[in-house]
């Protein structure tokens, strides 16, 4: 029997992007409606500090899927990775090579499964929405 998710559990859910040009590019706007397609409660933004201080205020029953650039993950992941309410952070960046030591430290980051040896960085963001990945990690951390 296959479980449904209720719109009373996807609340609890949430898709935090921080990117300094999530807002910035046709492109992005297109992106953030495709995050929005997956998880209807979004959030975009641009500053890390503004992003930090919501994922802090979120309840530890609530669950956070977080999407980050390379270099603005490279300063918050370390500070944002212990908190029970981050279920799963996504990386992605062009420059793998550059992020891909710090990312896997962190066993929250996940893993992009079609690059050589799962490498835990993303080129692009569409790659994290491609297939039935990320609708699958929402149903595991309404489980959580």
């Amino acid at each position: 029997m296959q479980a449904t998710m209720d719109s009373t559990d996807l609340e609890s859910v949430c898709l935090v992007w921080l990117d300094p040009n999530s807002n910035g590019s046709n492109g992005n706007l297109a992106m953030q409606g495709t995050f929005r397609s997956i998880i209807h409660n979004f959030k975009a933004y641009q500053d890390r500090a503004e992003c930090e201080r919501f994922i802090q205020t979120k309840s530890r029953s609530d669950r956070i899927f977080l999407v980050v650039s390379g270099q603005l993950g490279q300063a918050i992941v370390p500070r944002v990775h212990q908190l029970r309410q981050v279920c799963f952070i996504y990386v992605y960046c062009q420059d793998v090579k550059r992020h891909e030591g710090w990312a896997r430290q962190h066993p929250k980051v996940m893993t992009n499964p079609g690059t050589t040896g799962s490498a835990p960085i993303h080129t692009n963001c569409k790659s994290i929405c491609l297939g039935q990945g990320c609708r699958e990690q929402v149903r595991l951390a309404l489980r959580s």
